[in-house]
């Protein structure tokens, strides 16, 4: 689910914001910086490299806030462990580390 939370504040690069809270049980909140508007895809790994889920945007410029419930692409609740975000845009990617914790 996105939560579009656009402000004023237009950053001079595209990129992925801290996740939070981090580590997370049920669900957790993941903020997006665009510089411009346009699509963005946010892909949820595990550490087999697994995709587990899966979400394709068109967002404005700004910040926006991707609040995902932790489910797999199924719908099914993922386990606990580590598990990495992956932004792409136009032009670039960017991934961070989060933590599962149930």
């Amino acid at each position: 689910t996105i939560k579009f939370h656009d402000d004023d504040y237009i950053p001079d690069e595209t990129h992925l914001g801290a996740s939070y809270p981090n580590p997370f049980n049920t669900s957790i909140n993941i903020p997006l910086y665009l510089n411009k508007t346009g699509n963005v895809k946010v892909d949820i790994f595990n550490l087999r490299g697994n995709q587990v889920s899966s979400h394709k945007y068109h967002l404005n410029a700004g910040r926006n806030i991707l609040k995902w419930y932790g489910k797999n692409h199924n719908g099914l609740e993922i386990t606990s462990g580590v598990y990495f975000i992956t932004l792409s845009w136009e032009n670039g990617f960017q991934s961070q580390k989060i933590l599962c914790i149930k």
